[in-house]
């Protein structure tokens, strides 16, 4: 079929710029719902969702050719985007509707009806992408003279989306924001059909479709705005979730969403309770109650809200739990406290008599619901003299900061929470990596103390164990050969009391070695509370810790490697703390014990089956659309053997072309995300820098190829892709250097660094995909949706794949191995460049 002469208009480009930044926002917001009603290791499944179904739309228009006429392609464009905003809603409130109890902290829940449960939430959240897919498949296949335009406009809306998710978010409820990007799915199903030129087909028919697109686009226009209306108060929203992981959820005091966040407070204000506390004393005595709140961040993460009225001794609970031991030997001093949360520690700090106390919070909600709607529950601890509260992350600002400390405390601070940038983020978390330590002890004053508090598993504490032992490699690296003398840790039971296999355990590092008197003063303090000592320069509870503390490297070296778990220190390129099971051992489920943290192991073995279910499925894509294509045309073919004798050498290349990019062009991206977010430091500039500058340069790439016509050359498009191969080289060899010369400058500074390393690989990387379609385009339109949709299936197999490589190997390898990608498409391009001159063979 010839479709050479059939255009896209104004309204073309319009619909297909909309479509794709509705689509872009329905999939990120999907990952941060997910991060709430599931857990956020299902982030993954929202990103699979989307390009699974946009992939299976493609597939779709390559089996059934004679359902996608030429004649009809505006007007399919048009129904289909008309389709994605009628199921993308039904589709999100399928979900909300259903309740999904999947991993807590005692493993995977396989029963049928979660099975079941995960199956349909996925079909129904599927079919919104599916009509996506069509639409974009038809947009990029239909109109050989515009490729490089149309393309260059569907990377652009995708940039455009990052920015309005941001935006979206501060006024209204992830759902809320969905609905918004279903609005913009009818909006663009008008401009589709605007761009209907009414010369064939039935023009009533695609004028009642813009009518009811129309209507449909005002309709849930007005429940954005409902939504919006209690939502910017942080009040319960009427498309507020209820379903949340498997349990219902009553309304809350305050709720606010976020890109990486959801933040809820409830309890009530009026009434006294045991007073929160990670690892409280036994010594408190039990009837003395106090008021506070609890405030959550994805239904996971919890910082309580203390009411205080001015008066210290309120509040000296806190001088009765175990992340607080600190305090005790260094008085008075300046303390920066990392994590901020409800003002606990901040709290501490003040009854302890410290001089000054420095927040650093990193969601601006968190801090908007303690300085505004608690504010006066809290006593405006904000407003006091010697505090100061920074919205910021904190790694980055201290390698900012001018100041040193003689405290920097970090309590059982963690990221639960998949941001809408990172869906393929396993919650590393840059905060416990060697690089990130060493930023900490550079900020302390002589005989200064980092103070970490995480879990204590009695059974096998591994966390603890891991951040021994990460200590230990900070102490190495800064010349210390005797690390014993520099650490103590401290050990409380946890708020489930004495019988509870979950402690609390207390790290305190310091780069000055600790002397006599702060050995005793410690031990004479865990007495008194009836904690327990772990370790000290005197002590060690068990062989592990004196291995990891000895002056003999091969121990250490030795108790890292024997250990079941992986105990290794983080470091930026892997900065997966809290994930420890090791690839071999994903499903043994004695490893995966770690008491209430053992939703991080379980979090890798979903990664493992989402990663066998994603390659399965993909390469089912791949494989059944041939089959039922060649059976249609009458060959009786075992797809076992027979698939590659039957199909084209020219396709065969075309594939390996489109798979290769696909691949890469995501592992790139990810990678690239992981790395950056280390010198950006907040979670939104993986959306407002990161995202959007490499979509929005690739969109840039993808439109100067259309108006050069670098496809016409054949030595132009070589230079395009080898060009491509060595930036991305060079790139990938100066990465390490160019971020640790920007983690300490402004903002400014760093963002540029950013756009600098992504600008020129992203506007490079948007070139191949409209170069390889252009050349099957000149072969035979047959096979395009069909290429179309083997990109967008290794696409769905790349956000999986780059995952596990930079868990168990390391985000440099990930990044070199989209880089491998982009070097065999350069090969399939080079090796098929005869064939592809040819013509496709006639199969009929």
């Amino acid at each position: 079929m010839n479709t050479s002469n059939q255009k896209a208009g104004l309204w073309g480009y319009a619909g297909l710029f909309t479509l794709t930044l509705s689509s872009l926002m329905y999939e990120t917001l999907l990952t941060r719902i997910f991060s709430v009603t599931m857990w956020y290791h299902f982030a993954f499944m929202a990103i699979s969702v989307a390009m699974f179904g946009m992939t299976f739309g493609a597939i779709i228009v390559y089996i059934f050719p004679s359902k996608f006429e030429k004649q009809k392609t505006h007007e399919q464009m048009a129904g289909s985007s008309l389709g994605f905003a009628i199921f993308g809603a039904i589709g999100l409130l399928t979900h909300l509707a259903v309740p999904i109890s999947v991993a807590g902290e005692s493993g995977f829940n396989f029963s049928i009806i979660t099975v079941y449960s995960i199956f349909l939430t996925y079909i129904a959240l599927s079919i919104p992408f599916v009509f996506s897919g069509i639409c974009v498949c038809l947009a990029l296949t239909r109109f050989p003279g515009q490729v490089g335009k149309l393309y260059a406009f569907d990377l652009i809306g995708g940039a455009t989306g990052c920015l309005l998710i941001v935006q979206t978010l501060k006024v209204m409820s992830a759902q809320g924001s969905v609905f918004t990007a279903c609005a913009g799915g009818a909006v663009s199903s008008v401009f589709f059909s605007l761009d209907y030129d009414g010369d064939c087909g039935n023009v009533k028919r695609v004028r009642k479709m813009q009518v009811v697109s129309g209507v449909l686009a005002i309709l849930l226009i007005a429940v954005v705005l409902w939504d919006a209306k209690y939502s910017i108060k942080g009040e319960p929203a009427p498309l507020r979730l209820q379903w949340v992981k498997g349990k219902i959820e009553d309304p809350a005091l305050y709720e606010r969403w976020n890109t990486f966040s959801r933040v809820r407070v409830e309890g009530n204000p009026d009434t006294p309770s045991k007073p929160f506390g990670w690892g409280l004393s036994t010594t408190y005595p039990s009837e003395r109650l106090v008021k506070q709140l609890m405030m959550n961040i994805d239904a996971t993460a919890a910082t309580p809200l203390i009411h205080f009225t001015g008066n210290f001794n309120d509040v000296d609970f806190l001088k009765f739990d175990v992340t607080n031991i600190a305090h005790f030997i260094r008085k008075p001093a300046n303390v920066l406290v990392i994590g901020a949360g409800g003002g606990r520690d901040i709290l501490s700090a003040l009854t302890f008599g410290q001089k000054s106390v420095t927040g650093v919070e990193i969601n601006e909600e968190v801090l908007r619901a303690v300085r505004e709607r608690f504010g006066d529950f809290t006593g405006h601890i904000d407003r006091r003299k010697e505090v100061r509260l920074v919205n910021d992350e904190a790694r980055s600002y201290l390698a900012r900061s001018n100041q040193c400390f003689g405290i920097i405390q970090l309590s059982l601070v963690d990221t639960w929470a998949a941001t809408a940038s990172g869906a393929y983020v396993l919650s590393e978390n840059s905060l416990y990596t060697v690089e990130a330590w060493k930023v900490f002890l550079r900020k302390l004053v002589r005989g200064g103390i980092l103070s970490v508090s995480r879990w204590y598993y009695i059974k096998r504490p591994a966390e603890m164990y891991r951040i021994t032992s990460l200590a230990v490699k900070v102490l190495r690296d800064m010349g210390i050969r005797s690390p014993r003398n520099h650490i103590m840790i401290i050990r409380a039971p946890s708020k489930g009391g004495e019988g509870s296999p979950d402690g609390i355990g207390t790290l305190l590092l310091s780069p000055s070695p600790f002397t006599e008197e702060d050995v005793s003063a410690i031990e004479k303090k865990t007495l008194e509370l009836k904690f327990g000592v772990v370790l000290t320069p005197r002590f060690a509870v068990d062989p592990v810790f004196e291995s990891l503390t000895s002056t003999d490297e091969q121990e250490f070296v030795n108790a890292v490697s024997d250990f079941p778990l992986n105990i290794a220190p983080p470091a930026d390129d892997r900065p997966f703390f809290f994930h420890m099971l090791r690839f071999r051992d994903i499903f043994e489920k004695e490893k995966k014990e770690q008491g209430a943290m053992t939703v991080n192991q379980n979090a890798v073995q979903i990664l493992g089956i989402l990663l066998f279910v994603v390659v399965s499925l993909s390469l089912l894509c791949i494989m059944l659309p041939l089959f039922i294509a060649m059976k249609k045309k009458g060959e009786n073919i075992n797809p076992g053997r027979q698939i590659c004798r039957q199909i084209s050498r020219q396709i065969s290349s075309l594939s390996l072309y489109f798979a290769a990019i696909g691949l890469g062009y995501m592992m790139i991206e990810i990678s690239q995300m992981q790395k950056l977010m280390v010198i950006l430091g907040h979670p939104v500039y993986g959306l407002v820098v990161v995202l959007f500058i490499f979509l929005l340069s690739s969109g840039a790439g993808s439109y100067f190829s259309e108006r050069m016509k670098l496809f016409q050359n054949f030595r132009w498009s070589l230079t395009a892709l080898m060009t491509l191969v060595v930036i991305l080289g060079a790139t990938g060899i100066f990465m390490t250097k160019i971020l640790q010369a920007g983690e300490g400058a402004q903002n400014w500074v760093r963002i540029g660094l950013s756009a600098s390393i992504l600008i020129p690989a992203g506007f490079l990387m948007g070139m191949p995909f409209p170069l390889g379609m252009k050349k099957a385009l000149g072969i035979t339109t047959d096979y395009a949706p069909y290429l179309w949709g083997i990109n967008g299936a290794m696409s769905v197999c790349a956000g999986v794949i780059s995952v596990a490589i930079s868990l168990f190997a390391g985000i440099s390898i990930s990044y070199w191995t989209g880089v491998a990608c982009y070097v065999v498409a350069l090969l399939a391009f080079l090796l098929g460049f005869r064939l592809l001159k040819g013509s496709a063979p006639d199969c009929r």
